[in-house]
C-alpha cells in the first residue's frame, strides 16, 4: 500500500522474483490514469515477453473489473475500443507496452509515467530513449524503476543505493525490538523457523506482516525499496532453506534475498593485470613483429595497437581519437596489417575507412549473441568478400580475459593510457540471465568500457594471423550453469558461506553474525 500511494516522480523496487512487485505496479498505474488524460509506457526486455505480460497479468485486472470495462467501451469517436497485445485505452489515458530492443518504438510516442521492469536486463541505450520520452513540457515526468538486481552498483543496484533506501522493519512480538529480515541471522536452521535476531524466539507470519517502510536516507528524492522473500509472510522459513541449499549461490541471492551477487574468482583482478604488464627489455625478446590494432565505435574512437608473434601478443598503444581523420592519420603511423574496427554505431563511416584500406586488410566487426545453442564451432566468423567479421560477443570476451591471465596477452608498462584500459576490462563484470528457462553467461558493463573491446578486437586479429596459437578452448567459463559448485554441496552450504555473503553479496551493509550450532 505504501509502494501503491507513494508520489514521488522516482521510485526503485529492488526484488527478489514472484512477489507482487508487477501486479502492484499495473494497480499503480492504472489508478494514476482513471480519472485523468495521460499516456503511460511499460517497459519489458523483449517485446515477446511484453505481449505475455498483457495477456497474463494486465488484461485479466482489467477484465474482472466492470468499472475498468466500462471505460474501456466508452471511446468518443470510435465503434471499436482500442485494445491491442501492445496498445490500450481505458477512458482518456493510453497504455503502451513495449520491449526494450527496438529503437524506432522507443521514438514514436510521448509519456507521462515510464515502468521500467526487469531493468538489469533491458538494453540501456533504448531504456534511455524512453526515459526521453518524458521530457514534453506537459508531462508528468514519472517513472518506476523495479527488477531484481543482478551485479553490484549496476542497474537496480545503483538506482537503489542512490534513494533513500526504505527497508522492512518489524517488531519482535516478544522482547519488542526493531529489526530487519536479513539472511542468515533471521532464521534458526534447526527449527526451520524464522526467528528473532536478538532473543531468538519464533517470529509469527503476522509479526513479519506487521510492518513499516524506514527510510536510511530520508529526504533523497528518489523513493527506494528493498524487499527480499523473507519478509513475504506466505513463504515459510523451510523454503528458504531449500532454496539455499538446492540453489546456486547468485540464484540464492538474486532471485530469494533480492540482492546482487558476483562471482569475483571471474573478475579480471589488478593483480592479474600486474602480473600481465612487461619492460621494454622483455618486449624486444618475444619475437612480435605483426602490427594489429582493434577499434572501438563510440561518443569517439578507442583504438588498441599492438604486436603479435606467434606465441604472444603485446599491447604497445591504446589511444582515444576524436574524429575519423585523427583514427586515419593514426593508422598511418602504426602502420597495421590487420585493423578490426566496431561497425556499430556509425556503420557509414566505419565503411568509408574501410574502403580506403581495402577489405583484406580492414574488417568490420558485427557483434552477436548465438547463445548457448550456437551453431558455429570458433566464436568468430570471417566473411573475407564482405570484409565483415561476425563475432559473439560472450564467448569473445571470455576468450580474451582467459588470454590475459593465462599470459598471452601482454601490456607494455609505457602503454599511453594504460591505467584507462585495465580500468575499462575491469568495468566488464561476468554475470548470468535466465530467459525462457534457460541459462546463459553474459558480460555487463559498470563502467565505461570501449578500450576492453577494442582489446577484443584486436585479439581477434591476432588469431587470424595465428590460428593454431592461443587456441580456444571453448565454454572456457561455464555456459549452461551459474557455478562450478554444485549446489548442495559442503563447499557452497558448509564452508564459510557468513565470510562470502559479508564480503562479496551484501551490499547493503547488513552486519552479519554467525549463528552457533
Amino acid at each position: 500500500m505504501d509502494y501503491i500511494q507513494d508520489n514521488a516522480k522516482r521510485i526503485v523496487v529492488q526484488k527478489p522474483t514472484q512477489v507482487g512487485v508487477s501486479f502492484t505496479s499495473i494497480l499503480k498505474v492504472i489508478y494514476s490514469g482513471f480519472d485523468d488524460s495521460i499516456s503511460i509506457i511499460y517497459t519489458l526486455p523483449t517485446g515477446g515477453e511484453a505481449r505475455d505480460f498483457v495477456t497474463s497479468k494486465f488484461d485479466p485486472i482489467v477484465e474482472r473489473s466492470v468499472g475498468l470495462r466500462e471505460k474501456v467501451v466508452k471511446v468518443a469517436f470510435r465503434s471499436k475500443p482500442i485494445w491491442s497485445s501492445t496498445m490500450k485505452r481505458i477512458g482518456e489515458s493510453y497504455y503502451f507496452f513495449r520491449g526494450s530492443w527496438s529503437a524506432w518504438r522507443a521514438q514514436s510516442i510521448d509519456a507521462d509515467i515510464l515502468v521500467v521492469d526487469e531493468l538489469d536486463f533491458q538494453k540501456e541505450d533504448i531504456r534511455s530513449m524512453y526515459e526521453e520520452r518524458l521530457e514534453g513540457s506537459k508531462s508528468l515526468d514519472i517513472i518506476y524503476s523495479i527488477g531484481y538486481p543482478s551485479i553490484p552498483n549496476t542497474g537496480i543496484s545503483a538506482l537503489y543505493q542512490e534513494s533513500d533506501q526504505r527497508e522492512w522493519w518489524i517488531q519482535c512480538p516478544h522482547c519488542l525490538k526493531w529489526q530487519t529480515l536479513t539472511w542468515p541471522e533471521s532464521i534458526s536452521r534447526q527449527k526451520k523457523t524464522y526467528v528473532c535476531k536478538f532473543c531468538r524466539k519464533d517470529l509469527p507470519d503476522i509479526a513479519r506482516k506487521r510492518g513499516k517502510w524506514v527510510a536510511k536516507y530520508p529526504g533523497r528524492p528518489m523513493h527506494g525499496y528493498a524487499i527480499n522473500k523473507l519478509m513475504a509472510p506466505w513463504v515459510p522459513a523451510k523454503r528458504i532453506l531449500k532454496s539455499f541449499s538446492e540453489d546456486s549461490p547468485k540464484h540464492f541471492h538474486n532471485y530469494t534475498l533480492g540482492l546482487p551477487f558476483v562471482e569475483h574468482r571471474n573478475e579480471m583482478t589488478s593483480e592479474t593485470l600486474g602480473l600481465a604488464t612487461i619492460n621494454e627489455d622483455l618486449w624486444q625478446t618475444l619475437k612480435t613483429e605483426h602490427v594489429i590494432c582493434g577499434v572501438d565505435q563510440g561518443d569517439n574512437f578507442q583504438m588498441v595497437c599492438g604486436t603479435v608473434g606467434e606465441n604472444s601478443a603485446v599491447i604497445t598503444a591504446a589511444e582515444i581519437l576524436k574524429s575519423p581523420k585523427e583514427l586515419e592519420d593514426r593508422l598511418a603511423h602504426f602502420r597495421p596489417e590487420l585493423v578490426i574496427m566496431d561497425m556499430m554505431p556509425d556503420k557509414h563511416i566505419a565503411k568509408q575507412i574501410q574502403v580506403k584500406y581495402g577489405f583484406k586488410k580492414f574488417f568490420l566487426a558485427n557483434l552477436k549473441i548465438w547463445g548457448n545453442l550456437r551453431s558455429q564451432k570458433n566464436y568468430f566468423e570471417i566473411l573475407r568478400t564482405k570484409g565483415i567479421i561476425n563475432l559473439e560477443r560472450t564467448d569473445s570476451l571470455d576468450f580474451m580475459y582467459e588470454s590475459i591471465k593465462e599470459g598471452y596477452i601482454k601490456f607494455k608498462y609505457d602503454t599511453p593510457f594504460l591505467t584507462l584500459l585495465f580500468k575499462h576490462l575491469k568495468n566488464l563484470v561476468p554475470d548470468y540471465q535466465e530467459r525462457y528457462g534457460s541459462v546463459r553467461k553474459v558480460w555487463k558493463k559498470v563502467g565505461k568500457d570501449d578500450l576492453a573491446h577494442a582489446l577484443n578486437f584486436f585479439l581477434v586479429g591476432a588469431k587470424m594471423l595465428f590460428p593454431d596459437t592461443a587456441t580456444y578452448k571453448g565454454n572456457l567459463i561455464p555456459q549452461d550453469g551459474l557455478d562450478t559448485v554444485l549446489p548442495g554441496s559442503k563447499e557452497w552450504c558448509a564452508q564459510d558461506f557468513e565470510r562470502t555473503i559479508r564480503k562479496i553479496a551484501n551490499p547493503t551493509g547488513v552486519i552479519v553474525i554467525p549463528v552457533k550450532k
